[in-house]
């Protein structure tokens, strides 16, 4: 067969069953839709253990630190202003 109709699904294309958030979040390959693409709570896995995708060839850079200080950094402020006014220190 030839064509569009013979055309097979090659592991090299996305899974287009979720969008790119929800993917991520939940921690699935962006090829494969496997689980595993991080290696800890903020690491990322050096590649994907079902299909392969190395995922050291896309930069990250400093994005998550980023908004990791931030959510920390918010969460830090409003207990300390929770704890500034129930006390009330002299």
């Amino acid at each position: 067969m030839c064509g569009a109709a013979g055309a097979r699904r090659s592991t090299a294309d996305p899974v287009p069953s979720r969008g790119a958030f929800a993917t991520a979040v939940s921690g699935l390959c962006p090829r494969c839709g496997a689980p595993g693409l991080f290696d800890g709570p903020i690491r990322f896995a050096p590649k994907c253990k079902a299909c392969g995708l190395d995922y050291t060839a896309f930069n990250v850079g400093d994005g998550a630190a980023a908004f990791l200080i931030l959510i920390v950094g918010a969460i830090l402020t409003v207990c300390a202003i929770i704890v500034e006014l129930k006390y009330q220190a002299p």
